[in-house]
C-alpha cells in the first residue's frame, strides 16, 4: 500500500513539473514604455484591444497545450505539447507585460482614470 502511495506522489510530481503552465500563473515579462510613449490615447486604446484579443488566442493555445501534455503524460509518460513547442508561455508573458505597460502609459497620460 505504501509503494502505491509513493508511486502516485511521484507521478503527480512528474506531471506538475513537465506540463505547460496555467496561463493565470504566468508572470508578465518586462515591456519598455518607450514602445508606446508616442501613441495617442486612441492608439493606446486600440493597442490595448489588440493585446486583449491576442491574449485570448494565446490563452486558448496554452489551454490546448496543457490538455495535450496531460494526455501525453497519461499515454506515454511525456509532456508532448511542451516538448514539441506548443507551449506558449513566453508569448503569454510578453502579451501580459505589454498590456500592463500600455495601461500604465495610458494612465500617466490621463487617457484612463
Amino acid at each position: 500500500m505504501r509503494s502505491i502511495y509513493i508511486f502516485v506522489l511521484a507521478a503527480f510530481a512528474h506531471i506538475s513539473v513537465g506540463c505547460a503552465q496555467s496561463p493565470e500563473r504566468i508572470r508578465p515579462s518586462y515591456a519598455s514604455p518607450v514602445l508606446f510613449q508616442n501613441l495617442s490615447c486612441d492608439e493606446l486604446a486600440a493597442e490595448s484591444h489588440r493585446l486583449h484579443a491576442a491574449y485570448k488566442i494565446a490563452l486558448a493555445d496554452q489551454d490546448e497545450a496543457r490538455f495535450h501534455d496531460g494526455v501525453g503524460l497519461l499515454l506515454i509518460g511525456l509532456p508532448v505539447a511542451s516538448m514539441t513547442g506548443q507551449d506558449v508561455t513566453g508569448e503569454i508573458a510578453r502579451i501580459k507585460g505589454q498590456h500592463l505597460t500600455v495601461d500604465r502609459v495610458a494612465r500617466q497620460r490621463g487617457c484612463i482614470s
